[in-house]
């Protein structure tokens, strides 16, 4: 009986220990899917658990490279398809223009956590991929107001 309560004591130990293999996982396949704001909080979380997991070391080094660049270049199609505003779908694009904002300021929000003891490749993918999206989500919400507005008038 007691060999039975060591081992159900032990199961959540050993299955928190190897969380970091499950946030890594999880960050594979969202990169895959070429979502990679998860991925790279995914790849952050593993490495808060284990700072030297070599797989969530690789997959944030990928990851944070592309996680800016990829919502940035959707932000702008978006935006040259409704700025100026010309019709009540233009509300819908500046709504998913704030979602993205906020995915991105979800990253950088897990980015202030990444830990210091991780060796990179190249020290400064952190410092390099840190950016500050707050002033962005603020100009498209007050063109959201206006837009709602605009939408409203036309209707």
């Amino acid at each position: 009986m007691r060999k039975f309560l060591i081992i159900l004591l032990l199961i959540p130990i050993l299955s928190f220990s190897q969380s970091h293999r499950k946030f890594t996982r999880v960050g594979e396949r969202a990169f895959k899917q070429q979502d990679y704001a998860t991925s790279t909080i995914n790849s952050i979380k593993a490495l808060q658990q284990k700072s030297n997991f070599k797989k969530a070391i690789e997959l944030f080094e990928t990851s944070i490279i592309r996680v800016n660049r990829w919502y940035e270049i959707k932000i702008e199609q978006l935006e040259r398809e409704s700025i100026p505003y010309k019709n009540p779908t233009n509300v819908s694009d500046t709504k998913e223009i704030i979602s993205l904002f906020e995915t991105l300021i979800s990253v950088q929000n897990e980015l202030l956590f990444f830990p210091s003891k991780v060796k990179l490749s190249n020290k400064n993918y952190v410092k390099d991929n840190t950016k500050d999206y707050r002033p962005s989500i603020d100009k498209a919400r007050e063109r959201l107001n206006e837009y709602n507005l605009a939408a409203a008038d036309q209707i």
